[in-house]
């Protein structure tokens, strides 16, 4: 943990294993952190102390992700991880169990990232299928696919590794294999499903 005007070094936190994926609360209080070794740690920002360590999965933790809403709301305390085989799962921090487990992706391969929008209301989840699904946070039915087929540079195919929602959540931001970083009009809940595109 750095200080951002000065970038000085604050805390170091020690994981077991490499650090794939990381998030922050929305609240700044937790760091998670998702690992090859099938792990999913949260610390306690201020002490520096291991707040849970999420075991379970069957593949790397390649996604993590805190529900933003508000901290007296139940889902204040839950983390979205996905991996290569367990698709995503939320876990309620304080139980250390999950609540949602092998939630339905519609992608076509592994998830790599994971992200929630501002309110809470959608799940997106990012693959190197090239495609971006949007979730109901709460229920977990589809609600809207963002695909990059056929966008990529070069030999490279758009393959998303990464996500970020802008703070008003009207943005959605793409990071992919070709080098490029993709902005695209964040679909809302109840908005749409393209003909062709289902779950299975």
């Amino acid at each position: 943990m750095w200080d951002w005007a000065s970038g000085a070094l604050l805390r170091t936190f020690e994981n077991e294993a490499s650090a794939y994926a990381l998030a922050l609360s929305a609240d700044g209080r937790w760091l998670a952190a998702g690992s090859p070794d099938k792990v999913a740690r949260v610390w306690d920002l201020a002490s520096g102390r291991l707040g849970a360590a999420l075991a379970g999965h069957t593949a790397w933790v390649t996604g993590v992700a805190f529900d933003p809403a508000p901290a007296d709301l139940a889902a204040a305390r839950r983390l979205a991880t996905a991996t290569a085989r367990d698709g995503v799962q939320v876990w309620d921090l304080e139980a250390g169990q999950p609540v949602a487990a092998r939630r339905p992706v519609g992608n076509t391969d592994s998830v790599r990232a994971l992200a929630y929008s501002p309110d809470g209301a959608l799940l997106a989840t990012g693959s190197p299928d090239e495609a971006v699904w949007l979730w109901d946070a709460d229920g977990g039915a589809p609600r809207g696919v963002l695909d990059a087929a056929g966008l990529g540079q070069g030999d490279w195919c758009a393959c998303v590794w990464s996500l970020a929602f802008s703070p008003d959540g009207r943005w959605l931001a793409t990071g992919a294999t070709d080098a490029r970083v993709r902005l695209w009009t964040s679909p809302r809940v109840g908005c749409w499903l393209p003909p062709g595109r289902s779950v299975t």
